[in-house]
């Protein structure tokens, strides 16, 4: 793993940086933030290929996981067994990937009649801690949430973790 912010000389084109870190090829987790340096690296021709984002760009290789339906179909669960207050614990990361699930969980409470809270919605990065707060956070609320949509892995061990010690 490389950070192009912390270990890319200003001096450095990002073909040099690659070739002096050893690498001949990159895979490129890419956000919304960072797109530009994205397409500065199609532009030198480096072997890349991104991932989470979508591309307009024919140059740019990119894998793109389809989220949107399996997001929907975990809401229509969660709403079909009779949740009407879900909270939301979602990545923090502005992809294409992640602003799928979460109009996922906004279009299955639209559809359900049900009205969006902002307060059930948890954006932070992806860990355990972050899923422990979500429940700490929700115990605290005068009106808690029944279920917890957690887009994310560790951020759902994270839950699962606090909610089995408490």
């Amino acid at each position: 793993l490389l950070s192009i912010k912390r270990d890319r000389q200003p001096s450095e084109s990002f073909t040099e940086f690659f070739m002096r870190k050893g690498v001949r090829g990159v895979i490129l987790r890419c956000s919304r933030r960072n797109r530009a340096i994205i397409s500065q690296i199609v532009a030198e021709r480096f072997p890349s290929v991104v991932v989470s984002e979508q591309f307009d760009d024919e140059a740019v290789s990119y894998v793109r996981a389809e989220s949107y339906s399996s997001s929907r179909r975990a809401m229509e669960h969660l709403i079909g067994l009779g949740h009407r207050r879900i909270a939301l614990a979602i990545h923090n990361v502005s992809d294409s990937d992640h602003a799928d699930r979460r109009r996922a969980y906004e279009d299955g409470l639209y559809c359900a009649g049900i009205p969006l809270d902002p307060g059930l919605i948890f954006e932070q990065p992806d860990s355990l801690f972050a899923g422990e707060h979500v429940v700490d956070a929700i115990r605290a609320a005068a009106s808690p949430p029944t279920a917890i949509f957690a887009t994310n892995p560790i951020t759902a061990l994270g839950v699962m973790r606090r909610a089995q010690e408490l």
